[in-house]
């Protein structure tokens, strides 16, 4: 987080220097969540919270002065129409997500841009070489949708669960089936299952399969996560983290490593 930290503060400070900083939409989040040995588990994956919660700071022009926490659900395929109401933009129709650019600015209006935030995970749609989960196999693909308090959680062949998050934060309870909860289970489920089924995940998935080998390079995939540190050295950050992942291992001694296949 140091890194990070002082990454932010080179960006800050840039900015200020140029006279941009007030000029200037700045967005701090995250691409997913860890569970740092939380209900015993490391990494991501999972429906618990701190999986599936990213961290959404934003501020700049069009953000409403101070500090203000919202409770409203968001997701982060919000971020494109958001920022299109920032700046002035057309928000282009047919898009996921939703411009809530009215609640920055009004923090304190109560506006809910959308009922639910919602996330999904698949674990027989990676490409590795080792530990490929069958797509038959129970269990192996979730999708949830929640609110502020309540979060409901589809699981591919297996139970459904319903959380009170705010009297069960844990996500220890299951309140799924219980009769005092019906109708708010219900309309959750129909939440999830709004313009989505299985069904189309499998049919979805043996077509990119299908598909896949049109847009095969051969090269390992990569992304320009390099920094230029002071003192003139380039620290690249993807080599660092994930080279590993490349790393010729035998079946079934992953150790934590992701052996991808090559692009």
């Amino acid at each position: 987080m140091d890194f990070v930290d002082d990454c932010i503060g080179e960006l800050l400070a840039g900015l200020e220097s140029s006279g941009q900083l007030e000029n200037t939409i700045i967005i701090y989040s995250s691409d997913h969540g860890e569970m740092n040995g939380l209900h015993g588990l490391w990494g991501k994956k999972v429906y618990y919270d701190p999986s599936v919660r990213v961290p959404l700071l934003i501020t700049g022009p069009g953000v409403h002065e101070g500090h203000h926490r919202l409770a409203q659900p968001i997701s982060l395929i919000d971020l494109y129409p958001t920022v299109c109401g920032l700046t002035g933009l057309p928000v282009p129709e047919g898009l996921d997500g939703v411009d809530f650019s009215g609640l920055l600015a009004r923090p304190a209006s109560g506006d809910r841009p959308r009922r639910y935030a919602s996330s999904a995970y698949y674990s027989y749609g990676v490409r590795i070489h080792h530990g490929r989960t069958d797509e038959n196999e129970p269990c192996a693909a979730m999708r949830l949708v929640r609110d502020s308090r309540w979060k409901y959680v589809e699981v591919e062949r297996g139970r459904p669960l319903l959380f009170d998050l705010e009297a069960d934060p844990g996500e220890t309870r299951n309140l799924a089936g219980r009769p005092e909860h019906g109708e708010r289970g219900r309309a959750m489920a129909e939440a999830v299952f709004d313009g989505f089924s299985w069904e189309l995940v499998h049919a979805q998935l043996a077509e990119d399969r299908r598909r896949l080998p049109e847009f095969l390079s051969g090269l390992k995939p990569t992304t320009p996560n390099q920094y230029l540190l002071p003192d003139g050295r380039m620290f690249d950050a993807e080599a660092s983290l994930y080279e590993a992942r490349w790393l010729a291992i035998p079946p079934g001694c992953t150790a934590g490593i992701i052996p991808q296949e090559f692009g």
